[in-house]
């Protein structure tokens, strides 16, 4: 994506009033590329109106999948104490039973670990979590989620090396 893309894209996204779910799809694509003050106001909107959200699974999947790459933005780019806020705040998204959105925060978490708390837990769980979704034969799940591992994992320990 250009710089003149991407400008448009945040143009476009500062002008929304309502996340409906073509904008939400853009978030949950490219919204990790976005400038981080329109991610913050994004997320206060989100948060304005969650009651409307999380009622509906298909918002609440494309916000999960946002809050997730915006998670790996902030861990990528060494800012602790936002990643952590985000987890926090994805977790108020959360609705009983709804396990794809909890994977995918727990995988998330499973990367701030490694990353801030303990690599050998973090890489532990990480690890667990796709056996876990292989045993329960969520094949393409599992494999979009160990993209993410390879690139940071197995690349970290290349360089190790």
């Amino acid at each position: 994506m250009t710089i003149e893309e991407l400008n448009e894209i945040e143009f476009y996204l500062k002008g929304v009033q309502f996340w409906g779910f073509f904008e939400l799809s853009i978030l949950a694509n490219i919204g990790d590329k976005l400038d981080n003050s329109i991610i913050n106001n994004i997320i206060d909107d989100l948060r304005y109106d969650k009651a409307y959200y999380e009622n509906n699974l298909y918002y609440r999947v494309l916000i999960y999948r946002f809050f997730y790459k915006i998670i790996f933005k902030f861990i990528d780019s060494e800012k602790k104490e936002k990643a952590q806020e985000i987890l926090m705040i994805s977790k108020q998204f959360f609705m009983p039973g709804d396990v794809m959105s909890h994977v995918i925060i727990n995988f998330a978490e499973s990367f701030y670990c490694y990353y801030y708390t303990d690599k050998k837990q973090g890489k532990m769980q990480l690890q667990e979590t796709l056996k876990f979704l292989k045993k329960i034969g969520a094949e393409d799940f599992r494999k979009t989620l160990k993209l993410q591992y390879d690139k940071r994992i197995l690349r970290e320990n290349r360089s190790e090396k």
